[in-house]
Parts: C-alpha cells; sequence; structure tokens
C-alpha cells in the first residue's frame, strides 16, 4: 500500500496540467469501460482522491476521429437541419419535431444510451438521494409510443 501511495505521489509530481499525454495499450476508461489504449491529447486537470490520481484529457483530433466525434458546430448544422429552422431553442414545438425525427429513425423495441446523466437522475447519481428508490425509478421509465 506504502509503495503505491508513494508511485502515486510520483506519478502527480511527473504529470502536469498542459502535458501530452498518450494512454498504454489495455486502459480502460474507467466511465464506460471501454478501451483507450493508444488514445492521446493534453492532461486539462489533475485531481487525487483516496490515493488514486484522476487525469481530465482534451483528446487530440485524430483520437476524436477514431471514434467519429461530431463537432458542436457539426451537430448544430445537423440539427438544424432536422426542425429545418436555425433557432434551436427549447420549445414545444422544436421537442415535437425532434420527437417526430427520431420516431421514424427508431422503431420499438430498441434500446438506447446516453452518455450524460438525465437531469433527474443526477441527485440519484451524485449520492444525495436513495440509491433503492434509484434502481426502482429506472425499471419504470419507459418510453411510450
Amino acid at each position: 500500500m506504502e509503495k503505491r501511495k508513494e508511485k502515486l505521489k510520483n506519478l502527480k509530481k511527473e504529470i502536469k496540467t498542459g502535458d501530452s499525454v498518450l494512454v498504454k495499450s489495455g486502459v480502460t476508461d474507467p466511465d464506460y469501460e471501454y478501451d483507450i489504449g493508444g488514445w492521446q491529447g493534453r492532461v486539462t486537470h489533475i485531481d487525487s482522491d483516496d490515493g488514486n490520481i484522476f487525469l481530465m484529457i482534451k483528446w487530440d483530433s485524430n483520437t476524436l476521429e477514431q471514434f467519429g466525434y461530431v463537432s458542436s458546430d457539426e451537430q448544430e448544422k445537423n440539427i438544424s437541419q432536422i426542425l429545418d429552422r436555425k433557432d434551436l431553442s427549447v420549445s414545444e414545438k422544436n421537442q415535437g419535431k425532434f420527437y417526430e425525427y427520431l420516431s421514424e429513425q427508431f422503431k420499438a423495441p430498441c434500446i438506447l444510451t446516453g452518455s450524460e446523466d438525465f437531469s433527474w437522475e443526477e441527485p440519484y447519481v451524485m449520492g444525495v438521494f436513495d440509491q433503492k428508490e434509484y434502481e426502482e425509478l429506472k425499471k419504470k421509465i419507459k418510453i411510450i409510443n
């Protein structure tokens, strides 16, 4: 345990914000559990907790291209085409139009996943609300056709 703490302490001294990093082969993303070996980018933030070091990394353009990253400008352009308008504000009209689009693209039953929590999930995910209640709510939430 002491060797691990010493190794992490030295690592934190070696890696600085702004450093370029290349992820070692076999390393998995802690949140999504997929292989990120070979990815490269720059360290934007360093944090530590209970003997662990957490790095926030801004991936470079080559890495982003590997998994089909679409810039926010490109995303806005695509959404604007779907809505057939430049106003992308959240409104009943825009939500209705986008819902129609999604209904045409996806047929039930299907499984959709996302990379961000829904706003109602945040207090559960952050540990503020009861985890058992959260698990029950997740079972009850369905998309209604």
